[in-house]
C-alpha cells in the first residue's frame, strides 16, 4: 500500500480549508479561487534529495492513516460540493475510488467560485485507460448524487490524460485544458499552489532538495506593512534550554481576524508573541510548553478571552460530562482553567520593566537562570524578520502529542492510541531541527521561507492528527484555531 502524501494533507487541511471557508465571489464569471500542482506521494516516496521525507512517507504508520486519510477527504470534499447536506454512502465510495490517484501521482487542478456561491472544480492528471473509466464513471456519480439535475460533469481521456469538470456548462473543456496548462512545472517543485486573483494572495512552493524540504509562501496581505518592525519586547520569564522557540511581531492585524478580538481597544491585541518548550526528564515533560504575548491592556485581553473560552467550550463540556471550572484569580483577570487531567492551564498578566505581558502555561515556569543565548538574539534581529521558528520536531512531536491528548484524555473521547497520535509519536522520530523564518518582502507581502526534514513542523503535524482522529467522532471537526489567518487587515 502506498504512504500517505503528508505535503498534500498539510496544504489540504491546514491552508485550503481555511480559504476554502472563507473565499467569496462578486464577479459575473466563475472565479479562480486557487490552483496546484502536486507531483505525487509516489514521486516522493522515491526521491533520494530528502531521505527524512521518504521515510515518513514509508513509515508503518503512516500506511495505517491512509484508509482513514482517503475517507475525511472524500468527506471534506463533500462538504464542498453540497454544503447543506449529508453524504450519502454511494458519493462517498465514489470520492474514496478517485482521491488515491490525487495522492499518489501527478495532478493539475483548480478550483472556481460561481456567482451563486456553488463551488466547481476541474482536475487533470495522467491516467492509463483502466483508470481513466474510473474516472468517467465515479466523477459523474458523486456530483450527480450531490446536485441532481443540475449536475453537468464531464470527463474527457486525451493522449492519456483525463481532465474532469464538475459542470461543463461552466467550465469549458478546452478552456479549461489551456488554463491548467499554464501551471508551470518547476525543477525540484513538489507543490505549487496559487490563491485567490487576479495575483495569488498566497503562493506556496514545497521543494525536495540538497537532503531537505524547503518550503516558501509569499502572502499578499491587505494592510502595508511596516517599513520597519517595531524592536522585539523579549519577556525576562523566557529561558534557555528550549526545543522549541518562537517569536512573531506586527501580530496585532493578524489576531484582529478572530472574531472575539475584533472590536477590541487598541493595546488589547498582542502585538508580539513569544512561545517555547522547556525539556525535562520529569515525567511533566511534554507539558512544559508556555507562550507569552506583549499586551499593553493584559486585562481586557483576558477578560476577553475568558469570556470566549466560557463561551465556546462550556456547552461541549457539559454534552461530554468534562466540568471545566472557569474563576479569576485577581482584579486583573488572570484565571485557570479546571478540569484536565494532570495539568491545570493559567492565563494571567506579568509585568516587567513597565512593560505588560500575558503569560500561558500549564505549569508555572521552571526555574532555569540560563537567559536566551546571544545567537537566538541575533538570529531574529534581522531587520525585516517578523516571524522565527525553531525546533527539533522529534521532540515537539512527543509535546504536542501529549498536549493534544489532554482534552481527549478527561473528555473520554480518544482511546489510548490511535492512528493519528501513533503516526504523531512515531514518524517523525527521524526528523531533526526544523527553521522556519517570516520576513517583509514588499509593502504588502510576507514571505515564510522554511528548510526541514519532513516539510511540517510539530504543531502541524498534531493538527493534522488530530483532524484524522477527531473526524470519526460525533459532532468533532477540525479546531477551529486553525482557521481564518491567512489576509491580515491594515493597520
Amino acid at each position: 500500500m502506498r504512504a500517505v502524501p503528508f505535503l498534500f494533507r498539510r496544504l489540504t487541511t491546514v491552508v485550503l480549508l481555511p480559504l476554502l471557508l472563507n473565499t467569496g465571489c462578486e464577479a459575473a464569471t466563475p472565479s479562480p479561487e486557487l490552483r496546484w500542482r502536486f507531483v505525487g506521494g509516489t514521486t516522493l516516496e522515491q526521491q533520494t534529495n530528502a531521505p527524512a521525507l521518504a521515510g515518513l512517507l514509508l513509515h508503518p504508520a503512516s500506511q495505517a492513516l491512509r484508509p482513514l486519510l482517503v475517507t475525511n477527504l472524500a468527506t471534506l470534499w463533500w462538504t464542498k460540493v453540497a454544503p447543506n447536506s449529508s453524504a450519502p454512502e454511494q458519493a462517498l465510495a465514489s470520492a474514496r475510488g478517485l482521491i488515491p490517484d490525487l495522492l499518489d501521482g501527478l495532478s493539475l487542478g483548480e478550483t472556481a467560485v460561481t456567482p451563486q456561491g456553488r463551488r466547481e472544480f476541474a482536475i487533470a492528471l495522467p491516467l492509463p485507460p483502466d483508470r481513466a473509466e474510473v474516472w468517467q464513471s465515479s466523477w459523474s456519480n458523486f456530483f450527480t448524487l450531490a446536485r441532481g439535475n443540475q449536475a453537468h460533469p464531464k470527463v474527457s481521456y486525451q493522449q492519456g490524460w483525463v481532465l474532469a469538470v464538475s459542470d461543463e456548462s461552466i467550465l469549458d473543456i478546452r478552456q479549461t485544458r489551456k488554463e491548467l496548462a499554464t501551471i508551470p512545472a518547476e525543477a525540484s517543485t513538489a507543490l505549487r499552489l496559487e490563491v485567490g486573483t487576479p495575483l495569488p494572495v498566497a503562493l506556496l512552493k514545497v521543494l525536495v532538495t540538497d537532503g531537505v524540504v524547503k518550503s516558501e509562501l509569499k502572502v499578499q496581505t491587505v494592510g502595508a506593512q511596516p517599513t520597519k518592525p517595531k524592536a522585539w519586547e523579549i519577556p525576562d520569564v523566557i529561558r534557555f534550554p528550549f526545543v522549541k522557540f518562537t517569536a512573531a511581531r506586527e501580530t496585532e492585524p493578524w489576531l484582529r481576524q478572530l472574531p472575539w478580538m475584533r472590536d477590541l481597544p487598541g493595546g488589547a491585541v498582542p502585538s508580539q508573541f513569544f512561545l517555547w518548550s522547556q525539556p525535562s526528564n520529569s515525567p511533566f515533560s511534554p507539558f512544559q510548553t508556555y507562550a507569552s504575548a506583549r499586551v499593553e491592556r493584559p486585562t481586557e485581553f483576558l477578560r476577553a478571552a475568558y469570556q470566549h473560552l466560557d463561551a465556546a467550550l462550556h456547552p461541549t463540556n457539559r454534552s461530554i460530562g468534562l466540568k471545566l471550572d472557569f474563576e479569576s484569580n485577581t482584579n486583573d483577570a488572570g484565571f485557570v482553567i479546571k478540569g484536565f487531567p494532570y495539568v491545570t492551564p493559567r492565563f494571567y498578566p506579568q509585568k516587567e520593566d513597565q512593560r505588560d505581558f500575558v503569560t500561558m502555561g500549564m505549569f508555572v515556569p521552571r526555574v532555569i537562570t540560563n537567559r536566551i543565548p546571544p545567537q537566538v538574539i541575533e538570529a531574529i534581529s534581522q531587520t525585516n524578520l517578523v516571524y522565527y521558528d525553531w525546533e527539533v520536531t522529534s521532540q515537539t512531536a512527543v509535546q504536542w502529542n501529549a498536549l493534544s491528548q489532554v482534552y481527549e484524555m478527561g473528555a473520554n473521547h480518544m482511546p489510548k492510541t490511535s492512528p493519528g497520535s501513533t503516526w504523531l509519536t512515531t514518524s517523525a522520530t527521524n526528523a531533526p531541527a526544523c527553521l522556519t523564518e517570516g520576513t517583509i518582502t514588499g509593502p504588502h507581502e510576507v514571505t515564510f521561507r522554511r528548510n526541514s526534514a519532513i516539510g511540517l513542523t510539530s504543531a502541524e503535524m498534531s493538527v493534522l492528527a488530530a483532524w484524522l482522529d477527531w473526524s470519526g467522532l460525533k459532532g468533532r471537526n477540525l479546531p477551529a484555531a486553525t482557521t481564518g489567518m491567512a489576509n491580515p487587515s491594515s493597520h
